[in-house]
Formats: C-alpha cells, structure tokens, sequence
C-alpha cells in the first residue's frame, strides 16, 4: 500500500472546493467513488446528538452505501461556507432534501465541520443536524 503524499496546507478555495464539490456534490449526485477519494482512510465521521459514529473509511463507506441506496434523490443547497486555512478546517451550512423510493421526502437544515489531514483528506467529521432521518444510518455505526 501506497503511503498518500504529504500535501501543501490547502488555500482556502481548495478546503471550500474539497468540502463543498468534492464532498456534497460527489453525494447529491450519488458518487460514492468520488466522495470516497476525499475520506481519510483513520478518517471519523460523527452525527451530534444522535448517537451515530462511523470510525474508518470502510465504516464511512457502509454509512454512505446504505444512505444512498435509501434516499434516490439527494439534493443539496449550500446557505454558508468557510474555510479556516491555518487549522485546515472548514464548515458548510446548508440544507439537505432527502427523497425515499416511496417518494417521502425530508427537508433538514444542517452543518457540517471537516478537518482535513496533512494529505489534504477529510479526517474528521462533525455533523449538526436539525433531524435524523428514519433510515439510512446504520450501517458502518460503531455506537
């Protein structure tokens, strides 16, 4: 196995484009490769308050196959986005449209805190959520 190559510390365009291109628009358009490419392989993704954390990218990668697989439309509209270049940190705010295969559908207005490793991968994720979803999260839960 490869070692990833160390990278410079991300512009703050590069966080902005990897959080909101690399990371939401790779899950609205049901990319799961794509988003994958931007998750650390120790990477963390935690959902506060609900109980739910995905320790590891196959964890991450169980989560993002069950939660695709339950919501066929996954719509994203970024309200905010920051970038903290010197922590190598950035925060988007937005609201995320979730449509079953019944055709239910739930509007939650969320926000979510990436930090990204010397590599310039995802290593962490801290998700506020205004709902959880009934479905879809379990898998790859390690709580």
């Amino acid at each position: 196995m490869t070692r990833p190559v160390k990278a410079m510390p991300l512009s703050r365009d590069a966080l902005l484009s990897r959080a909101t291109t690399g990371y939401f628009g790779n899950v609205g358009r049901h990319a799961l490769e794509d988003v994958m490419a931007h998750i650390a392989l120790d990477a963390v993704m935690r959902i506060v308050g609900r109980s739910l954390c995905y320790k590891g990218a196959a964890a991450i990668r169980a989560h993002f196959e069950e939660f695709l697989a339950t919501y066929p439309r996954v719509d994203v509209e970024i309200y905010h986005a920051f970038a903290d270049e010197t922590a190598q940190r950035a925060c988007v705010h937005f609201e995320i449209t979730l449509q079953d295969s019944a055709g239910s559908v739930q509007v939650m207005r969320n926000a979510n805190h990436f930090a990204f490793d010397e590599t310039g991968l995802i290593n962490d994720v801290l998700i506020f959520m205004t709902d959880t979803p009934g479905a879809g999260f379990a898998a790859g839960n390690s709580r």
